[in-house]
């Protein structure tokens, strides 16, 4: 198993950050979807609901990623990528776990954001998985410093 983690701080309250993450339908936000829609005909906030992801520059490229679970009092969401991982020289099963977690930071009013992802590695060196999920994180957190600047 490998997991990869990343984490910002942003000068946002937690309930404003949340409402970004818990409309899992909605990506509109990060520059490396392209486009985002619930494709199972499930609402985005429930447990099942699949949203197909187009990645942005692989055009007709799509990323299943189901819902597993959603907590808005510990404003936790996770889910699964239900397509394998192929990097070329490293692979990972599909089902690849994602959980993002979000913590109030009481003396700023800010906002933690944290995000961990667990794969199964089937071929090659984990340390290359490791190495772009940590890039694909920091895609993220700018994305999210632009829609929470400050």
């Amino acid at each position: 198993m490998t997991i990869t983690t990343g984490s910002i701080v942003l000068n946002a309250p937690v309930e404003a950050v949340w409402a970004l993450y818990r409309d899992f339908g909605a990506l509109q936000w990060f520059s490396g979807a392209a486009a985002c829609r619930i494709g199972n005909g499930k609402a985005s906030d429930q447990i099942g609901a699949v949203r197909m992801v187009e990645m942005a520059g692989a055009t007709g490229f799509v990323v299943p990623e189901r819902l597993l679970g959603l907590s808005d009092d510990a404003h936790v969401l996770e889910y699964a990528i239900d397509l394998g991982t192929d990097l070329g020289t490293v692979k990972a099963e599909p089902g690849t776990k994602a959980r993002i977690e979000l913590y109030p930071i009481a003396y700023s009013g800010g906002t933690f954001v944290r995000m961990v992802h667990t794969y199964t590695v089937t071929e090659g060196d984990p340390a290359v998985l490791v190495e772009f999920m940590q890039g694909v994180y920091q895609q993220f957190y700018a994305d999210l410093m632009r829609a929470f600047p400050g």
